[in-house]
């Protein structure tokens, strides 16, 4: 029994040791500061505009740009509210937008995100061309998802402050249940919608971006199955330390 014990023990990642790569059901993930290729665009010689960032999940769900610059994400390392140790891909245009080479068509999922907001509210952060399925904050106190038409609303756990950063996440688990997450605490379902939908209704993301307002990114994790508690613990740790 204590050879067991040892075992369990040490298979159980330390915060230091964990990333988005020991989830089992990761299929993108975007990580800080790598796989940002950037193009320069006149004007300032830190106007480097984002042409792809790529999936490290091994999974080939790269980022691309547009094609139009003044719709592009930008990675500026002298941004404001940026400096060497804390670059972010800044989307800070109403068109400014990165796509997935192939869309994601998700039954169970988890889509987290580390956010700088710099502004008020009402973001796309995800969403489809057709508009039937969107991830969306609304407002600093509520947060929103569209799975293949149907809205479900949630009231957040806190309401978010301009200009502070924090880690978001959208799931729904095997049995159809939807939950956000702001930095791992639930929020409630209130407005429309139950909060429920079946999986076999398919959230189908193709971009990010196209904000209101300035929105900048530090980490994406995309997994198609709801996270357990284990793997939300740690991987809220492992974005609080980037």
């Amino acid at each position: 029994m204590l050879g067991l014990v040892n075992m369990l023990s040490s298979s159980k990642p330390s915060s230091s040791d964990w990333t988005p790569a020991d989830i089992s059901s990761l299929i993108a993930w975007y990580k800080f500061d790598e796989g940002i290729s950037t193009y320069f665009v006149g004007g300032s010689a830190n106007n480097h505009v984002v042409s792809e960032w790529r999936d490290k999940s091994g999974s080939n769900n790269h980022l691309t740009d547009t094609s139009t610059p003044a719709q592009t994400a930008s990675y500026n390392t002298t941004h404001p509210k940026q400096d060497q140790t804390s670059k972010r891909v800044i989307f800070d245009h109403g068109g400014d937008s990165l796509r997935l080479t192939t869309s994601l068509d998700l039954g169970s999922f988890s889509v987290t995100m580390r956010i700088f907001p710099d502004g008020t509210w009402s973001d796309f952060i995800w969403e489809d061309a057709s508009g039937n399925n969107f991830l969306k904050i609304q407002t600093a106190e509520q947060a929103r998802v569209k799975i293949d038409g149907s809205r479900h609303d949630f009231n957040l756990p806190e309401e978010l402050s301009d200009d502070e950063i924090f880690n978001i996440s959208w799931e729904r688990n095997q049995e159809g249940v939807i939950q956000i997450y702001i930095d791992g605490v639930a929020g409630t379902q209130s407005g429309t919608g139950d909060g429920t939908e079946d999986i076999t209704e398919l959230l189908t993301i193709e971009k990010i971006g196209e904000p209101m307002n300035a929105m900048e990114v530090a980490e994406i994790v995309i997994c198609n199955n709801a996270l357990s508690s284990r793997d939300r613990d740690n991987l809220q740790t492992y974005l609080d330390n980037i």
